[in-house]
């Protein structure tokens, strides 16, 4: 009985292991930030993601901005924490990420992102 414990932790333990990994296959790129805001709808903002950890920011196909991300998991979420960003800078709990969506929330200050796949 023991032995089917340990076996089954092992295999709930790697199994959330590679959850982290893929979400962190997913990221990198570039991703479209849709824009709720009426006098925004027209602003194409990119942000692309680079795999050493750096995120430029373009508004309407010129640089803005370049931060600093690193991939973090707290109480079995994955977090972003994003540093360098002018009003985005914080720690996102990544909602949603899949081959198409983003969705990143960060609670302090309230602040939510939803990005499509460029």
């Amino acid at each position: 009985m023991k032995e089917v414990l340990v076996v089954l932790l092992l295999v709930v333990l790697c199994g959330l292991c590679a959850c982290k990994k893929h979400k962190e296959n997913l990221l990198p790129g570039e991703w479209q930030r849709i824009s709720f805001r009426y006098d925004e709808k027209d602003l194409k903002w990119i942000y692309k993601f680079n795999k050493d950890g750096t995120i430029i920011e373009y508004k309407a196909d010129t640089v803005c901005d370049t931060a600093f991300y690193k991939m973090k998991t707290r109480f079995f979420k994955e977090y972003i924490q994003i540093s360098g960003l002018r009003w985005e800078s914080g720690d996102y709990y990544i909602e949603k990420i899949n081959k198409k969506k983003l969705i990143l929330q960060c609670y302090s200050p309230y602040n939510r992102m939803e990005f499509i796949r460029k």
